[in-house]
């Protein structure tokens, strides 16, 4: 009985499986589907792009993601690392659990060159100043933070405490371009300020010391914008330097983990929910929308842009997207990616 109504079933199925296949219940995606893209950068000089898959490492796209080379990732950590930047010269830097790592061959070998002690071995962000060169990292161990500084590619650090003690994590570091100052998204100690290149820390203000601060980006008008998160509620808050508070300038679903400032100067915001994806605001915060049109995945994990002004967002098991109209549409460019995720 139970082979005659299986059959009963699969013989019922079939009609509907065939006009299915004949209508528009498929579409045609590009390259393979289900990659975990944690980190993506963008070489500054030639628009390369630089993509950390979980588990696979680092794949590199020299014609704007319309293919993808792996590399060897040689003498990199297996684990992922926790933070990927790229200098103006081209050369990347990988913030990990044991220090920081440099590539100068596109990620094909790696060279550790920051170990640091237990006490700072734990990098979580790092900031590349595309004018002078200067790289600042920031490192955890339990309750203390310290902030790494190099002035000479990575070939030396020098590191600061003040003003980091009971600190947690350096989640993110931001810089305004105009006058140099870094600013630090913390765990435990709200956003910090430093206007001596990291050598002591100060808050900005104390609202959002109960916060963990996920991300930040410095506006190029001067205001900061700070993704933030505690106890299951989520915002995005803004600082106008004069006002002397932070302000909620939106209440997302879910947590943000990126925030990117385009060169045109609009605002993007990727979320870790499954309803929202990203939130764009091209009027310096006061508004903003969201933008989902051509995603798989709504759980953006990095954006970054490119000399032409295209953001690239890097999504939970469905690889990168790029948007060439400011995130009305996005496109899936994922020809020759490996992907490890497993979908059930």
């Amino acid at each position: 009985m139970k082979t005659l109504q299986k059959a009963f079933v699969l013989t019922a199925l079939l009609p509907i499986l065939a006009n299915a296949q004949q209508s528009d219940f498929w579409q045609q995606v590009n390259g393979p589907f289900g990659a975990t893209v944690e980190h993506v950068v963008v070489n500054p000089v030639n628009d390369d792009i630089c993509i950390y898959i979980e588990s696979e490492g680092i794949f590199r796209s020299t014609d704007g993601g319309a293919s993808w080379m792996p590399a060897a990732n040689a003498g990199l950590p297996g684990s992922t690392p926790n933070v990927l930047a790229i200098n103006a010269s081209g050369a990347l830097f990988a913030g990990t659990k044991t220090g920081i790592f440099r590539s100068t061959d596109n990620g094909e070998t790696w060279q550790q060159v920051y170990a640091g002690t237990i006490r700072t071995r734990q990098v979580n962000s790092i900031i590349i100043n595309l004018q002078n060169g200067e790289i600042f990292a920031g490192a955890s161990f339990v309750s203390d933070a310290t902030l790494l500084r190099s002035s000479d590619n990575g070939d030396s650090w020098a590191e600061f405490t003040a003003g980091l003690s009971d600190v947690w994590t350096l989640h993110a570091l931001a810089q305004n371009a105009s006058t140099g100052a870094l600013f630090a998204a913390t765990q435990r100690g709200g956003v910090l300020t430093s206007t001596d290149r990291g050598e002591s820390w100060s808050p900005v203000d104390t609202t959002l010391k109960k916060w963990n601060i996920t991300t930040l980006v410095a506006h190029t008008n001067g205001d900061l914008f700070a993704g933030a998160d505690s106890l299951r509620k989520y915002a995005i808050f803004r600082y106008t330097p004069g006002q002397g508070k932070w302000m909620k300038a939106l209440a997302p679903a879910s947590q943000v983990l990126a925030l990117a400032q385009s060169p045109s100067g609009v605002l993007y915001a990727g979320t870790n929910g499954t309803s929202e994806g990203i939130y764009i605001s091209q009027d310096s915060g006061r508004t903003w929308q969201q933008s989902s049109n051509g995603l798989f995945n709504l759980q953006i994990k990095a954006l970054s842009f490119d000399s032409k002004d295209r953001i690239y967002s890097g999504t939970q098991c469905a690889g990168v997207f790029v948007s060439s109209d400011k995130g009305v549409n996005w496109t899936g460019i994922n020809e020759g990616l490996k992907f490890s995720t497993v979908l059930s």
